[in-house]
This record gives C-alpha cells, sequence and structure tokens, in this order.
C-alpha cells in the first residue's frame, strides 16, 4: 500500500451526471472520477476528487464538476508508485497474499 487518502463527497452532485457521463460495467453503472493530491494544503484539506474530463474538455477549460475533498493520511515510507495495467493472471497471484490476512504494513 503507497498511500491512504481520506474523502468527503458531496453525494447529491451524482444526480447532475448525464447519460453520456456514465457507463455500463459487468457489475453496475460507473462514472470515471479523478482525483488530485497537491503538496500544498489548504483548510486541512490537499486533494480533491473530480468527473474526469475529455481532452477536448480540458483544452476548452471547461469548469469541473468537483464531488469532494479530502487529505492524505498516511503515505508509504517508498512513496507512491504509477500504477500500471497488468493481466488477470497477474493480478489474481499479487492478491492472493492480501487477501490471506497479510496486514503486518497497515499503519494503524
Amino acid at each position: 500500500m503507497s498511500a491512504i487518502i481520506n474523502f468527503k463527497m458531496n453525494i447529491e452532485l451524482f444526480n447532475q451526471l448525464t447519460a453520456e457521463q456514465a457507463f455500463k460495467g459487468k457489475k453496475g453503472t460507473y462514472v470515471n472520477l479523478t482525483m488530485s493530491v497537491e503538496d500544498e494544503s489548504r483548510y486541512g484539506d490537499n486533494c480533491g476528487i473530480f468527473l474526469s474530463q475529455t481532452k477536448e474538455e480540458r483544452e476548452a477549460k471547461t469548469e469541473r464538476l468537483y464531488f469532494g475533498n479530502g487529505r492524505v493520511a498516511w503515505v508509504a515510507p517508498e512513496g507512491i508508485v504509477v500504477a500500471e495495467k497488468e493481466s488477470n493472471d497477474e493480478v489474481s497471484s499479487v492478491a492472493a497474499p492480501a487477501l490471506a490476512g497479510d496486514t503486518d504494513d497497515l499503519p494503524f
């Protein structure tokens, strides 16, 4: 685990989503969200979560739909690494130790 981030989300904003912003998955309907983490803190929060934007929306500087904010509560000494997509076989073998109850590295 590289970090723990706590969030407060305004779930009433989900009512503002359009059908184009959501997509069907195997286990339900999903929406892509983006989280930003800043080095500096304002009011004790240094993270934000908002509706993901297309390249065109970002270039047009379209206003973001913010769902909430939060703060980094803990970061591993080795820091955070960029996640890379793994095949299903690799995910199963990587996830197995965590399912077996190996929680000695938790900060609490």
